[in-house]
């Protein structure tokens, strides 16, 4: 049975986040994992949303935290989106009933949890996705480019975030993969330096960041610190 526009009774309530008709569907026998019309699935429709209570009715009845929508979205993938963080927290109580999230796994933006964390600024999910992944030994795919060419540890010196990069290059992330332009993580740094604090310019050079790797223009770091005459960058060069 659809209900309007393609919807199945379930997408539908977990989209509007009526808890109660939720909680009758599933009682009553309504399949947690099946997609509507359009290709959504009642755990990311809920996610959307933000919507606790209803992501705990789902989950408690067994609803896939794996499964994709057309989107090729996880309800992880969604979740970080939105900044679910209830999901999240019942999400990593799955790896209890060895049901574990796939926390590489990619939409067909690219989009993967560790790189959605990263583009958001959120440091919190970001050390929440690491700690899940430490403690049942997932392999952390830190590198993978989206389909803006752009990896977590880009988003993260775009954001300027000190805390979010450290974790990443803590973790293995590569300090010098290049975005579609052809830039390093340097590069973006110093361009984020209005300040002119160095403090994450230094952390990169300390790192052994190549700092002759030349971008798509053919500039290399020093050049950007040069044309913008931020004289505490120069001289982290020297």
């Amino acid at each position: 049975m659809k209900y309007r526009q393609h919807y199945t009774p379930l997408t539908f309530a977990c989209k509007e986040q009526y808890k109660e008709i939720v909680k009758v569907l599933v009682e009553n026998g309504a399949d947690v994992d099946k997609e509507d019309g359009f290709g959504n699935i009642p755990l990311t429709s809920a996610c959307k949303e933000n919507g606790d209570d209803i992501i705990d009715i789902l989950m408690k009845n067994g609803a896939n935290v794996n499964k994709k929508n057309k989107n090729g979205e996880t309800p992880l993938i969604k979740a970080i989106q939105h900044s679910s963080y209830k999901y999240n927290d019942k999400g990593i109580e799955c790896s209890k009933n060895n049901y574990l999230l796939n926390l590489n796994d990619k939409d067909e933006n690219g989009n993967y949890p560790v790189l959605c964390a990263s583009r958001n600024n959120d440091k919190i999910l970001m050390t929440m996705l690491l700690e899940y992944a430490k403690d049942n030994n997932i392999l952390l795919k830190l590198n993978e480019r989206d389909n803006e060419g752009k990896t977590p540890l880009i988003y993260a010196c775009e954001h300027g975030n000190k805390d979010i990069i450290k974790i990443l290059i803590e973790n293995g992330a590569d300090i010098d993969m290049k975005d579609q332009k052809g830039n390093i993580p340097l590069n973006i740094c110093i361009r984020k330096d209005t300040e002119n604090d160095n403090e994450l310019v230094q952390y990169l050079i300390d790192h052994d960041v190549d700092i002759f790797q030349e971008d798509n223009d053919g500039y290399i770091p020093l050049n950007y610190a040069l044309e913008s005459n931020q004289q505490s960058v120069i001289n982290s060069f020297n």
